[in-house]
């Protein structure tokens, strides 16, 4: 695709984390690590879906849990916990344009508050926006947006996300939020 620079990926799931590990062993510059991220370091149960793109570290509430089978969570894994701003600064990303994705059933918002002083130099963020409560404890979708006005961020664009199979409803907007220079506001 022509793009040459690094790529961090995190995946906390350890089966998850093996097809990851598989697809980027092909580029050099894409780099892999096996935890997840939140506010703050320790650990965390991940439930694990049966389709795995619904894992989450929050608790699926019960009306998600009657859907199909591959929204049924039967495993669950413990796992590490980091917070973006430590990678970030072991890593020395201060001064590199980076677009930021977050996509973890309804935990974005922990990670962006881990985040808190990497946000200064993001120049984007992609984030996913529940507008239906889908796991307990899952913040209101405002919740995230206005954390990313306070850092300076400015919503570029969205479009729908995940819908209920069955009502065809929309649970899910995946988003995303640019830091404009004082000057373009």
């Amino acid at each position: 695709m022509g793009f040459s620079n690094d790529i961090y990926s995190f995946e906390p799931h350890s089966e998850s984390y093996e097809s990851l590990l598989a697809l980027s062993s092909r580029d050099s510059k894409w780099h892999c690590y096996n935890y997840g991220f939140g506010d703050s370091v320790g650990k965390a149960t991940l439930n694990i879906a049966e389709e795995t793109g619904f894992n989450s570290i929050l608790i699926p509430k019960e009306f998600h849990t009657n859907k199909p089978a591959r929204f049924s969570f039967n495993k669950t894994e413990q796992i590490n916990l980091s917070c973006i701003d430590i990678f970030w600064k072991e890593n020395q990303l201060n001064g590199k344009k980076v677009y930021l994705k977050i996509d973890t059933q309804g935990y974005d918002y922990q990670i962006l508050k881990g985040a808190s002083t990497c946000l200064k130099t993001v120049n984007a963020v992609q984030v996913e926006l529940s507008l239906t409560h889908l796991y307990k404890g899952q913040p209101d979708f405002e919740e995230p947006c206005q954390y990313l006005y306070d850092n300076g961020f400015q919503i570029y664009g969205v479009w729908p996300g995940f819908r209920d199979p069955n009502q065809h409803c929309l649970f899910e907007l995946n988003a995303i939020f640019i830091k404009l220079e004082p000057q373009q506001i």
